[in-house]
């Protein structure tokens, strides 16, 4: 430092010499400074300005239940190795309805929910009881962010045939009525920077081989439904993404999810699968790049 100041005076004047020497301690904390607000890897970025919606602690659960009941018969929430990303919780007052299946993961339960049912269901990651009542908060959070984005594209009803591409870095879908596809697919269209999020004043239905899919460089974190109705699925039908529906039930008869479901009643039956590994939740994944210019240029 001695030696840098001397070759600094000898070059510039003392008042710039002053100025530097007080520069540089301010530019060290600005970017040394986040590193002791640091959270485990598996938690979902509290604060990353680049995601329009922050699922917070949620982010955390492939499936969470958060005030009703979640009911499980010959289903899955399979996730690979790595219990972190497909964790299922039992919220504040809900009721688990068990009967039997697989939740590779942890499963975890608040001490006001209703956890006495007898049930088969295989819990690979073990059970833990804990306060869940913050990830509410989050969530609730998270149903604000997502209702308050200004849409960048608009459509009604879609029941056909249907390509959304990305025309912004964040794309907000307003959906006026509802999404009912029978047989017919739905795709989502972007490079790995653009996000979507998808409002939905009515439901979002899909039976037979209806597909919601993903082109470009997409993943499900990429994702996100906001429905203000009820959601369901059955037959083949496929869903890509992250979805909360705040007031409704998801009922997921035989069908696969990739991605994160959240909402206060969940029903799983006839070999329905939930995959929260190969389908992270929204932003999950994407956090740790937000700031990286050649994903997120500004």
């Amino acid at each position: 430092m001695l030696n840098y100041l001397e070759f600094t005076c000898n070059r510039t004047s003392i008042d710039m010499l002053t100025t530097k020497s007080y520069l540089l301690p301010v530019l060290i904390l600005t970017f040394v400074a986040p590193a002791f607000n640091t959270k485990p890897a598996f938690t979902q970025t509290a604060s990353v300005s680049c995601l329009p919606v922050d699922l917070g602690l949620l982010g955390n659960y492939a499936m969470f239940a958060t005030t009703k009941k979640m009911s499980i018969s010959n289903s899955d929430t399979s996730i690979g190795s790595n219990g972190t990303k497909g964790d299922v919780g039992l919220g504040p007052g809900a009721s688990q309805n068990f009967s039997d299946g697989q939740i590779h993961g942890v499963f975890f339960v608040d001490p006001t929910s209703d956890n006495s049912k007898s049930h088969n269901v295989s819990f690979h990651g073990g059970v833990i009881e804990q306060d869940l009542s913050p990830v509410l908060s989050d969530l609730q959070s998270a149903i604000n962010e997502a209702s308050s984005l200004t849409p960048t594209q608009t459509f009604n009803t879609i029941n056909d045939y249907t390509v959304i591409k990305a025309t912004e870095r964040i794309n907000v879908i307003e959906v006026t009525d509802k999404i009912q596809l029978s047989g017919q697919t739905l795709t989502f269209e972007g490079a790995a920077n653009a996000l979507f999020v998808v409002n939905i004043a009515g439901n979002l239905a899909l039976s037979g081989s209806s597909k919601i899919l993903l082109a470009g460089d997409l993943t499900p974190a990429n994702v996100l439904f906001n429905v203000a109705g009820t959601a369901s699925q059955s037959g083949d039908s496929i869903v890509n993404g992250t979805l909360i529906v705040p007031n409704g039930k998801v009922d997921n008869a035989s069908a696969n999810f990739y991605g994160a479901i959240y909402a206060p009643e969940i029903a799983l039956s006839g070999g329905a699968g939930v995959d929260g590994y190969q389908g992270m939740p929204f932003g999950m994944g994407l956090a740790n790049s937000c700031h990286n210019a050649s994903l997120f240029p500004d």
